[in-house]
């Protein structure tokens, strides 16, 4: 009901303001952030913000228990477009992508790597890391906010991001000479494997924008 109100209130309202800063704090897929908007004295605004997130699970990936801890970091630029000259808006822009996962295996029982089984004191500590290759990327996505001094923001969307590289390594583990060897051969191994099981997931590469804020004119 209350996201109903927000739309019919910014797409049936004209805009009271035909120039105008705001700021908007809100809570989005991307974590907690703010935005700085101007709009121009035309249905042309721009927007610049930034958002953190960061949490930590346990997560099976591949058949490996991993602490995994996503750290997402994203800067956001954007060009606003509205069509009806009220709150309704059409928006693209480039984030700077600077989030990463950061994983480390829990291993309190043997553990297969690339075809293998070890037993934990062999591996010591299996880390992982996936991050994305590219720090500029697009996104795209259409919003609304309410009129008046003060008033609610919902925003969808979505960043082209790719997939994320995945690297994968040990680190504190009995083995040596020869045998360590072939353990780094089956760390590769299934470092390729979570790679390629990344790059099949063709939805991956695609992150939603969900946002709610809180817009302040200035």
């Amino acid at each position: 009901m209350l996201l109903r109100a927000v739309f019919l209130s910014a797409v049936l309202t004209p805009s009271l303001a035909a120039q105008e800063w705001a700021i908007t704090p809100q809570v989005s897929t991307l974590g907690l952030g703010a935005e700085v908007s101007y709009r121009l004295r035309s249905p042309v605004g721009f927007r610049a913000g930034y958002t953190l997130l960061d949490f930590s699970r346990e997560d099976d990936i591949e058949g490996i228990v991993y602490q995994v801890s996503p750290a997402l970091r994203h800067g956001k630029l954007g060009v606003d477009f509205y069509p009806l000259g009220s709150g309704f808006r059409l928006s693209g822009g480039v984030v700077y992508n600077r989030s990463r996962v950061d994983g480390v295996g829990v291993l309190d029982q043997p553990v297969t790597v690339g075809g293998q089984t070890y037993q934990p004191e062999e591996v010591g500590e299996l880390i992982g890391l996936a991050r994305y290759d590219d720090d500029w990327v697009p996104w795209v996505g259409l919003g609304i906010a309410g009129g008046g001094r003060v008033s609610v923001t919902f925003d969808v969307g979505v960043i082209f991001a790719g997939h994320p590289a995945v690297r994968l390594r040990t680190q504190g583990g009995s083995l040596s000479g020869s045998e360590q060897a072939i353990l780094d051969q089956n760390v590769a191994a299934e470092q390729a494997e979570l790679q390629q099981a990344i790059n099949d997931e063709k939805l991956a590469k695609y992150f939603p924008i969900v946002s709610l804020g809180l817009k302040i004119s200035l």
